[in-house]
């Protein structure tokens, strides 16, 4: 709760999100990097190349042994072991930015002066991180729930093909290759969470200090209601007659081709020609031969 003498702020939104990057290696600490680069390493093979393998081929190997229950589970998680390595890379690609935004929303915070202001951001933070816990119970839910369905039944959880345990062989190996698919998927599925709540978590905080900084009370609030319609009525007609244009210039091909040539006169013709050649370009509305002038760029501005 809210407390005057230790208020969170702003990038304290991120502090459960921070612990989860740090257990999938996404967080270097400060102290004993090499081991953890490593272990990052292994985490990675082991979630995003190892898991979309074993899928294949236990699914080449297996496929007359599966059950339909087991079929269809095998194949959403091939889909979503596929996709998971890209949206993982991606986000460390562009790591930085997640360090740059977290200092311009400390610099945000100190647009936020009074006591009540303060209050409203720690509020926020406290949902943002209330929101990333909802997220962790339900991913862990389904994995747990998943692993505790099938060995109730004898069965595995994922049938993730494993080159060094048979899980035939008897019950220990069956326990053993259960719970290696179970903590396997525990990371591979926290690492899709990961990538999964980032950007509503961002987006929770940004209405917050938007509504803040911009929306004070509500006079201020109705001002900039107006002045943004004022800003539409100043350019939104312009750039709809523009597009009005650019359609009926597309149409002229097919008004041209479909008119009475045939019969017309050798310069009708050529005149026809010269037409039809020059209305196949596409006609764009530029603004200082910068930015185009549509509804599109209109709605986006």
């Amino acid at each position: 709760k809210p407390n005057p003498t230790n208020l969170l702020t702003s990038p304290d939104s991120f502090r459960y999100f921070e612990y989860g990057m740090f257990c999938m290696g996404w967080h270097t600490p400060a102290t004993h990097k090499i081991i953890y680069y490593i272990t990052s390493c292994l985490i990675f093979a082991w979630c995003a190349v190892y898991l979309p393998i074993g899928i294949i081929i236990s699914f080449k190997t297996d496929i007359n042994t599966f059950t339909p229950s087991e079929l269809l589970t095998v194949m959403q998680l091939f889909f979503n072991s596929v996709g998971m390595p890209f949206k993982v890379l991606f986000f460390n690609l562009y790591i930085s930015g997640f360090y740059k935004a977290k200092k311009l929303l400390s610099e945000m915070d100190k647009r936020c002066t009074t006591l009540k202001e303060r209050v409203e951001v720690h509020q926020g933070v406290v949902r943002c991180n209330k929101a990333y816990l909802i997220y962790q119970f339900i991913y862990t839910a389904y994995t747990i729930s998943t692993f505790l369905s099938a060995a109730l039944s004898g069965k595995l959880p994922w049938r993730i093909y494993n080159p060094f345990v048979d899980f035939r062989e008897s019950r220990s190996s069956f326990w053993k290759a259960a719970l290696n698919e179970t903590a396997l998927m525990l990371f591979a599925v926290t690492q899709t969470l990961m990538s999964d709540i980032y950007p509503l978590l961002y987006g929770l905080i940004l209405g917050l200090m938007i509504n803040l900084l911009f929306f004070a009370d509500i006079w201020t609030g109705l001002a900039t209601v107006a002045y943004i319609n004022g800003l539409m009525v100043q350019t939104f007609p312009f750039c709809f007659v523009c597009d009005l244009l650019k359609k009926d210039c597309e149409l002229l091909v097919s008004a041209i081709f479909h008119s009475n040539w045939i019969n017309s006169s050798r310069s009708y013709k050529s005149s026809l020609r010269y037409f039809l050649k020059n209305a196949q370009k596409s006609i764009a509305f530029t603004a200082g031969s910068i930015f185009p002038i549509s509804t599109g760029s209109n709605i986006k501005v």
